[in-house]
């Protein structure tokens, strides 16, 4: 108040001091506080003042002994693990692309002959027709059949040398698949019309572009009439094409005829074209082959497959070819891939706060760290001593606490050293890390075994099926047990009663059993016997047992 008195008055090059004040304008004790605060500000304000609340609350029940914090925050406490996962139940994303500051970016001329492996999901994107596309100069409309032509002519001009072109898609069809929480936060709230695609109808705007292809059905419909029109154009273009779609078809558009090998039943095309590509090599084929992707997903995979596959593979960013055998330090190739799953990748939640350079610094400055990385993806299924591991990891190397024995111990040493108390800058709780460890394990795991060419079910390893959608599993326990029986201490007085219903003389009873289970209660054999002596209580053993009990409330409620 004092500096916008100041700012105003003092300051001011437009009003004097002595300017008289409209009586509406005046502020006082009773209006200064909430004047033009917006709708955003308070509620922001609220949820401050609960965080502050459950602070306090967690606080108090440490102070007083009722419960030892460290067995409350083995809890997730919050209905979502905080850490990994935004309040709406969806993962937390981190920046990716900032791992490519970590790489080494050797750039390498275009090679005279190759063989190109390309991500249309990439090619689509960069297909769709700007406002100079689609003001065509004889007046007509823009068709499916010009966006076909524009996307042929795409593929060539960023390929020119290219002596075979292998456009791998997406497959939008599998029963199982763990893309498809991501395809559903893609999906429009409306309604969205089955769209049947032919070369000469008029080709929808922006929006309607965006929102027909929130529907699976319609990416498939897309995939048929791309495959058709790059049929049609074969004749006329030089390089051989190879069209494949993961899990169904692999056609040599050219030759008419079936690529077996390069057909492999995976989730996504990002896996697919390291499977093709260690089929192109096992072939004895020995000329470079560039991979057209922009996802640092495939970077990092494909740091660690130029590694383990003699030749040259590049890969291209924009206008620039990458050589991928010199992404990392020697070092780092076989740690990369779990480490990028660890942190966060496409199918795994990063870290709230955390981000991928300061981990990666530390992986590879430490040995340690990159042997405790290796027991990810090793296997499929995780052993016991995998999980510690990669626990002992996340405590160690991702939250920088090197003491903690347990998860529930790093969980209560991060919240007693906050000044700004915060779940969300927490260790997750061990059930939601568990199944964390486990999605990252099974990246990993498909990733390092890049010759497969069926991958095992990411069901019950980090995944789960609901309403015919697989989707993360997130946890498999309650924020918080749903009763305690413990020993609580209290008060060392006499009282003149005994909780076991039998008769007692006059005694110190340094603890009392607190039963929250209905069985427990019910061990009493007279019940009217516990509200009789209820009154032999003095004033200050009543009031400190409602104080006990109202924690306890308290606690429930959060």
């Amino acid at each position: 108040m004092v500096n916008d008195f100041l700012e105003e008055r003092v300051f001011s090059k437009t009003k004097s001091l002595n300017d008289r004040i409209p009586r509406s304008n005046r502020l006082n004790f009773d209006n200064q506080e909430v004047k033009n605060v917006k709708g955003a500000t308070m509620k922001g304000k609220a949820q401050e003042m609960e965080r502050v609340a459950l602070a306090s609350v967690i606080e108090l029940v440490d102070r007083s002994g009722v419960l030892n914090l460290e067995e409350v925050l083995e809890h997730r406490v919050t209905e979502e693990s905080l850490a990994i996962f935004n309040v709406n139940g969806t993962m937390r994303k981190t920046q990716k692309s900032k791992l490519l500051q970590m790489m080494n970016i050797s750039v390498l001329p275009e090679p005279s002959t190759c063989t190109a492996i390309v991500d249309m999901g990439l090619i689509w994107r960069l297909s769709t027709p700007n406002k100079k596309d689609r003001e065509k100069e004889d007046g007509s409309t823009f068709t499916w059949g010009d966006y076909a032509d524009k996307l042929i002519k795409l593929i060539m001009k960023r390929h020119s040398t290219a002596e075979r072109i292998i456009c791998v898609n997406d497959n939008y069809s599998q029963d199982v698949s763990i893309k498809d929480s991501e395809r559903m936060l893609r999906q429009s709230n409306k309604q969205v019309a089955n769209t049947f695609i032919k070369a000469d109808k008029q080709f929808p705007n922006s929006m309607e572009f965006h929102n027909i292809f929130s529907k699976s059905e319609n990416k498939c419909r897309l995939q048929a009439f791309l495959k058709s029109q790059l049929q049609n154009a074969v004749d006329d273009i030089t390089p051989e094409i190879i069209y494949v779609v993961v899990g169904e078809t692999a056609d040599n558009l050219t030759k008419n005829t079936h690529e077996n090998a390069f057909l492999c039943r995976h989730c996504e095309a990002d896996t697919a074209m390291f499977t093709i590509y260690n089929a192109i090599r096992v072939s004895g084929y020995l000329e470079p082959v560039v991979m057209d992707t922009e996802d640092t997903d495939n970077y990092v995979q494909a740091a660690y497959v130029a590694d383990k596959v003699p030749g040259i593979l590049l890969l291209k960013q924009k206008q620039r070819l990458m050589d991928a055998h010199s992404l990392m330090d020697s070092c780092m190739t076989d740690s990369i891939i779990q480490l990028h799953a660890m942190t966060g990748c496409d199918h795994t939640s990063g870290f709230y706060g955390i981000g991928k350079i300061k981990v990666t610094k530390k992986v590879r400055k430490s040995p340690e760290a990159r042997d405790l990385l290796s027991a990810c993806g090793k296997n499929i299924l995780l052993t016991e001593d995998d999980i510690q591991k990669l626990v002992h990891f996340v405590m160690k190397y991702i939250y920088s606490d090197s003491k903690s024995k347990t998860i529930a111990e790093a969980r209560a040493s991060r919240w007693k050293l906050q000044k700004n108390k915060s779940l969300t800058r927490m260790i997750p709780d061990t059930d939601s890390l568990i199944h964390h460890i486990k999605r990252a394990n099974y990246i990993s795991y498909i990733q390092r075994n890049f010759s497969l060419k069926d991958h095992p079910s990411p069901l019950d390893n980090g995944w789960h099926m609901e309403d015919g959608i697989c989707l993360p599993t997130r946890s498999k326990l309650p924020p918080l047990p749903t009763s305690v029986t413990m020993d609580m201490p209290i008060s060392s007085k006499h009282v003149d009663d005994n909780i076991s219903c039998e008769d007692s003389d006059d005694e110190e009873i340094p603890y009392m059993y607190v039963a929250t289970d209905e069985e427990d209660v019910s061990a009493c054999s007279d019940d009217a016997s516990i509200l009789s002596d209820a009154s032999n209580f003095d004033s200050d053993d009543f009031s400190e047992m409602l104080n006990i009990g109202c924690v306890f409330m308290i606690i429930w409620v959060f």
